[in-house]
C-alpha cells in the first residue's frame, strides 16, 4: 500500500463534497448513477481508509450544507453507507495486491455498504420491501459503471503514485 500524500485527501474530499452537488444542480438521479459513492470507493481503494473517509465526509457536508435528495434523518443511511464504502475499501483495498485483489475488495466494500445502509433504513423504520428497489433494481447503471470502473481507476492512480515516488526516491 503507497502513503496517501496530503493533495489525496484534498483532492477526494472535494470530489465527494463536489460530485452530488454537481449531479443535484443539474437535475440529474444521483439514486440511478451513484455519484457520490465514487470517490469514497476510489479514494479508500487507491490510497487507503482514511482517504476514502475522508471523500465520504464531504459528501454528507456537502449534502448537509448544499442540500440534496435526501434530508434529515433519511440522510444517515446513505451517510454511513458512503463512508463504509470509504472505509472497508480502504481496508480490504491496502492488503490487495493486484487488481483483481482491487476488484475484490471493491465487491466487498459495495456489499458491507448496501448492507449498512438496509440495516439504518430499517431501523429508521423503511419498509423492507422499499430496500430491494433503492439498492438493487434503480441503481444498477451505477452499480454497473463501478464494476466497471473504479478498479482500474484506482489501479491507475496507484501506478502513478508508485511511479512518481520510484522517480524521486532515483533523483
Amino acid at each position: 500500500m503507497i502513503r496517501a500524500p496530503l493533495t489525496a485527501y484534498v483532492v477526494f474530499t472535494t470530489l465527494g463534497a463536489a460530485a452530488p452537488a454537481l449531479v443535484h444542480a443539474v437535475g440529474g438521479q444521483c439514486w440511478v448513477w451513484l455519484p457520490a459513492h465514487v470517490p469514497a470507493l476510489v479514494g479508500g481503494l487507491a490510497f487507503g481508509p482514511g482517504v476514502g473517509v475522508a471523500a465520504a465526509v464531504g459528501v454528507v457536508v456537502s449534502d448537509l450544507i448544499l442540500g440534496g435528495g435526501a434530508v434529515g434523518w433519511a440522510l444517515a443511511p446513505i451517510a454511513v453507507e458512503i463512508l463504509i464504502y470509504g472505509l472497508v475499501a480502504g481496508g480490504l483495498g491496502a492488503r490487495a495486491q493486484t487488481r483483481r485483489g482491487l476488484f475484490g475488495a471493491l465487491l466487498g466494500a459495495m456489499f458491507a455498504g448496501r448492507l449498512v445502509y438496509a440495516a439504518a433504513a430499517l431501523t429508521l423504520g423503511r419498509p423492507a420491501a422499499d430496500l430491494v428497489l433503492d439498492l438493487v433494481l434503480t441503481p444498477w447503471p451505477g452499480e454497473l459503471l463501478q464494476l466497471l470502473l473504479v478498479a482500474p481507476l484506482a489501479a491507475g492512480l496507484r501506478d502513478g503514485v508508485s511511479r512518481r515516488e520510484a522517480a524521486l526516491g532515483e533523483g
